[in-house]
């Protein structure tokens, strides 16, 4: 269970909160970057994704077995730290991208690739 704001509460009830809200990337400021901002549209537990909408009106699916996958690789890696990965070789399995991309294919999700 996550701790939030003195509540104790878990990752979907924390989402719950920001369904509707505006939620402006963190690369933007830690990064300078040009990101855009996105809205959490909806979650369905059902079908098991969350939905978001990016500014450009582009919408996304994220389902929960990827946030589960990362969270086990964190973790795993006890404080230690874990390379994201590289839109170049998102095939390397020591990367959260790439066991995100091992996963779906091994499962075979139609949705493998990021």
């Amino acid at each position: 269970m996550n701790n939030f704001k003195g509540l104790n509460m878990g990752l979907h009830d924390c989402l719950q909160l920001y369904i509707g809200k505006r939620i402006t990337s963190p690369r933007k400021r830690a990064f300078k970057v040009k990101a855009l901002s996105y809205v959490l549209t909806k979650i369905v537990d059902e079908e098991q994704y969350l939905e978001i909408r990016f500014e450009s009106g582009t919408p996304l699916r994220l389902h929960y077995w990827r946030f589960n996958l990362v969270i086990d690789i964190l973790t795993e890696a006890k404080g230690e730290y874990v390379m994201i990965g590289s839109r170049i070789n998102s095939q390397e399995t020591h990367t959260i991208e790439g066991s995100l991309v091992c996963e779906a294919h091994e499962k075979g999700y139609p949705y493998a690739n990021l």
